[in-house]
C-alpha cells in the first residue's frame, strides 16, 4: 500500500470515529469495562473523539512529513500494548502502519477490545 493510501485509510477511520453513535460508545464502554473496570464511559468516549481529530488529513500529513517514510516498509514490528488508558497503544499502532510496516501486537489483557473494533 502506498503512503497516500495509508493516509487516506486513517483519515477515513478518523471520520468514522467522529461519527460513532452514542449507543455504540455505550456498548463499547460496557464491553471494555469487562476487562478494565477503571475505564469510565467518559474515558472511552474521549479517547475515541481524540483519535478522530488526530486522524485528520492535515495533521497526519504534517506529522508524517517530519519523517522520511517513503513506501519501502516491509518489516514486522512487535508492539506490547499497555492497557491502563483506553486505546493508549493506538499511536504506536498508527506509527508502525503509517510507516508502511506490519504490526504484530500483544494486546493488553486490560484493553483487548477497543483497538480491535
Amino acid at each position: 500500500m502506498k503512503f497516500q493510501e495509508r493516509i487516506n485509510a486513517f483519515v477515513q477511520l478518523g471520520k468514522a470515529l467522529k461519527n460513532i453513535p452514542e449507543a455504540t460508545i455505550d456498548d463499547w464502554y460496557f464491553r471494555a469495562t469487562g476487562y478494565n473496570n477503571w475505564f469510565t464511559r467518559e474515558n472511552v468516549a474521549s479517547a475515541l473523539t481524540a483519535l478522530g481529530y488526530m486522524l485528520e488529513e492535515e495533521k497526519l500529513v504534517k506529522w508524517s512529513n517530519s519523517y522520511n517514510l517513503g513506501d519501502a516498509g516491509n518489516k514486522t514490528v512487535a508492539i506490547i500494548m499497555a492497557g491502563n488508558i483506553p486505546l493508549v497503544g493506538f499511536h504506536d499502532f498508527l506509527s508502525v502502519l503509517i510507516s508502511g510496516h506490519k504490526v504484530l501486537a500483544k494486546m493488553s489483557s486490560q484493553d483487548p477490545f477497543l483497538l480491535k473494533k
